[in-house]
């Protein structure tokens, strides 16, 4: 590749760098662009990289230095890329793990507003195998200090309306401590 073709390249590769980073410091980008444009740096920078290699092939002594100069600037301008694509990214996380962290925060000239997320209740089937049902109804048999079997089947019935099916089970007989004598 000759001298001229390299130097055209160094140039239209500079120009994508700036369009680059105007594109990153614009304020209506996007969380999804910023991952096209962090792909598009990479491969600029390798771009890059590649044409000044050629190009300190191809130079004479008397002009290697000017490309050496031009090299690092190019390299901090890539450096100021890389952090300002970084920092974008890292707002954006940011930004996102609070909305989805359930609650928002919101300012007007006086007033804080928070919104704290709902709570959902457990709820239970009155199924035998769903847990919070028997730790619900363990907690309700512990408060409940009952001394008979009989007062523990009163208790059962008054409370059947969670357990669907079972209150026709109860109400089949009759409940007397009688029923339960041995």
């Amino acid at each position: 590749m000759s001298l001229k073709n390299i130097l055209a390249k160094k140039r239209t590769f500079k120009t994508q760098l700036t369009k680059l980073r105007q594109q990153i410091d614009d304020e209506g980008v996007l969380l999804s662009d910023l991952e096209v444009l962090k792909s598009k740096f990479k491969v600029l920078e390798v771009d890059l990289n590649t044409t000044f290699d050629s190009l300190f092939e191809l130079s004479t002594e008397e002009c290697i230095e000017t490309y050496i100069n031009e090299k690092e600037e190019i390299d901090e301008r890539i450096l100021e890329v890389e952090f300002a694509l970084s920092r974008k990214l890292t707002k954006f996380v940011n930004e996102n793990k609070t909305e989805t962290s359930g609650f928002s925060v919101t300012k007007s000239e006086n007033n804080l507003n928070v919104r704290l997320p709902k709570i959902t209740l457990p709820t239970f089937s009155g199924g035998k195998l769903d847990p919070n049902t028997k730790i619900w109804w363990e907690r309700k048999l512990e408060k409940e200090n009952l001394p008979t079997v009989t007062d523990l089947l009163e208790f059962l019935k008054d409370h059947a309306r969670t357990l669907n099916a079972s209150k026709s089970v109860i109400n089949v007989k009759k409940i007397t401590n009688k029923s339960f004598a041995t």
